[in-house]
């Protein structure tokens, strides 16, 4: 599920599906963290018998998108030239090398 301003594009929602290789569904209202405040809000306040009751009856699917496997195969090309250029140019930015090495030891575990 994506939620938030981004969850209005189209493009972003696809490219999502793409990258993670999953299924990305576009809820009717992006406000999710609002929605489940008030969702927990009303399953504690017995307004629904349970919160799954409660979930099915305020959340609904605007759209799904699928993963398109040749743009992922393309992201996938882009993020290995990425990691390419970093190695070659991570002494060039001393105070990033630390937080990006991390996160790509991380991907790479």
């Amino acid at each position: 599920m994506s939620i938030g301003g981004g969850a209005r594009s189209r493009t972003w929602l696809q490219m999502q599906a793409d990258i993670f290789q999953a299924e990305v569904i576009q809820l009717d209202n992006e406000q999710g963290p609002a929605l489940g405040a008030a969702m927990l809000a009303a399953a504690g306040c017995g307004w629904y018998p349970s919160l799954e009751v409660c979930a099915h009856q305020l959340i609904h699917q605007a759209a799904v998108y699928e993963p398109n496997q040749p743009h992922a195969e393309v992201y996938a090309d882009l993020f290995h030239l990425y990691q390419r250029i970093y190695t070659q140019t991570k002494k060039r930015h001393p105070c990033r090398v630390k937080s990006v090495s991390f996160h790509l030891a991380e991907r790479a575990a």
